[in-house]
């Protein structure tokens, strides 16, 4: 996977997050600190997050980090075993 499938890969998921917690782009941004337009960059995958902000995303979102960065169909197994330990 190049860098650039990799961001457009981790946009994909914070949109799916976003979407799946029924937050708008607008009201990300705010909760974020962020213009829309950051959070329209980052979903697309034209921009990848710096650390502070790829955290607060983590966190707005309920998510741990490594789940921005796995498909849920092939790793849904995986997270099912992670929630039994």
């Amino acid at each position: 996977m190049t860098y650039e499938e990799l961001k457009k890969f981790f946009g994909a998921n914070v949109k799916k997050y976003r979407r799946k917690a029924g937050i708008k782009q607008y009201q990300f941004a705010i909760e974020l600190d962020v213009y829309t337009q950051t959070v329209q960059l980052i979903e697309r995958g034209a921009r990848f997050p710096r650390p502070d902000l790829f955290m607060r995303i983590c966190e707005a979102l309920n998510v741990e980090p490594y789940q921005l960065f796995m498909d849920n169909e092939i790793s849904g197994g995986f997270e099912r075993f992670l929630e039994n330990e």
